[in-house]
């Protein structure tokens, strides 16, 4: 988020310092935004804050090319002002001035009293707001932290799943202590086009496992333990088998008399259509490039009718002729040329070896070598 402010502009800046400070209250000492908070601080001309986040990560990171540069510019700056670096701390020399943006001190005395009550009058009021101001921002800077920590945790009481659906497979995340409920619902938001389908688990032998209540879900986690990753197969089987299909159904129902039909079928749509914004996008795009992309489906018509000029003009030749009767040559050869590998294939199927059977009797055998025999003699005449 504060590289986001930054890439925004330099007055997007105090709001990617605020983002590095929230970020190191949750993780103390992160390079990373230590060195966008420095850069910052930089760009802000508060060269003081800069060097001291930088050499917090040099002290880390002794070789960070990027600290090491900043630290550099930063030092440089600092030396033209007339300040004086030594490792990490910035000495002022006793004839140093303070610079213009700096705030400055009133050494003016004034000459009335009362306007000397009435500045200091405004001095309290002014600090007063900056404490309020202050204190906001903390109290909100502190519910984000709380939100961001809240939100780690919950991420971090989700296991991976994988769901297997046929050839589609699907990662999820499914809290701890999931019900069976909840599992499907998942698997329904995942795969939005099943119907009665039921959830399995593969045990350690192997073997696929219906999982029909929430102690079986439990054990299908004891037993991915050992693999790793948690693995749950989705079977499409018949309405009556899925005892949650009725309760989806109805959902489905629900939906399309409140006038939701789209998003029933919306999965299932986005399938086997285009939506309307990639076309627009296409359109726009090939608006601003300058060239017509449709083009291409008129090549073949464009070429094929010069071809069919040309041809035309070719083939009613005399020359053409001579061609044509060579071609029709080359043809005949082939066609002899496959017509006798066809006799061929006639031959060899008549040397077709017959078996007889030892418990087979005298007609019997005779029958089938006249059965043989004339089919022999149908090839033949094929060939």
């Amino acid at each position: 988020m504060a590289a986001c402010y930054m890439q925004m502009g330099s007055s997007e800046y105090p709001r990617a310092i605020r983002e590095c400070n929230l970020a190191l209250e949750v993780t103390p000492n992160y390079s990373k935004a230590l060195l966008k908070r420095a850069r910052c601080y930089e760009a802000l001309n508060r060269l003081e804050l800069a060097f001291r986040d930088v050499n917090t990560v040099l002290n880390m990171e002794p070789n960070n090319v990027m600290a090491l540069e900043i630290s550099e510019r930063v030092q440089s700056t600092l030396e033209k002002r007339g300040l004086q670096v030594n490792d990490t701390v910035i000495e002022l020399p006793p004839e140093y001035v303070e610079h213009p943006s700096a705030s400055k001190v009133v050494k003016e005395k004034p000459k009335k009293k009362n306007k000397k009550i009435d500045k200091a009058r405004v001095d309290q009021i002014q600090e007063r707001k900056v404490d309020e101001n202050m204190n906001e921002k903390k109290a909100e800077d502190k519910r984000v932290v709380e939100e961001i920590i809240s939100s780690k945790m919950e991420e971090e009481s989700k296991k991976n799943v994988k769901l297997i659906f046929g050839e589609d497979i699907r990662c999820t995340r499914l809290p701890l202590n999931c019900s069976l409920v909840q599992l499907r619902e998942i698997i329904h938001d995942r795969f939005p086009s099943s119907r009665a389908v039921l959830v399995k688990y593969r045990d350690e032998e192997g073997d696929l496992v219906t999982i029909t209540s929430d102690e079986e879900l439990r054990l299908a986690e004891i037993s991915a333990v050992s693999r790793g990753s948690m693995r749950l197969y989705v079977v499409e089987v018949n309405s009556d088998q899925d005892p949650f299909f009725e309760r989806f159904k109805h959902e489905e129902v629900h939906n399309l008399k409140n006038g939701d039909a789209g998003k029933a079928t919306e999965a299932r749509q986005d399938s086997c259509c285009i939506d309307d914004w990639i076309i627009e996008f296409a359109r726009l795009f090939k608006n601003h490039v300058g060239f017509d992309s449709d083009a291409y489906l008129n090549l073949h018509e464009l070429g094929m009718k010069p071809y069919s000029e040309a041809m035309e003009d070719t083939v009613t030749s005399e020359e053409a002729q001579h061609h044509f009767g060579s071609a029709a040559e080359k043809f005949r050869e082939m066609t002899a040329l496959a017509l006798f590998n066809w006799g061929n294939v006639h031959m060899s199927r008549v040397k077709k070896r017959v078996y007889f059977t030892n418990d087979g009797s005298r007609e019997s055998v005779l029958k089938q070598i006249k059965t043989t025999y004339d089919w022999a003699q149908l090839e033949y005449t094929k060939a």
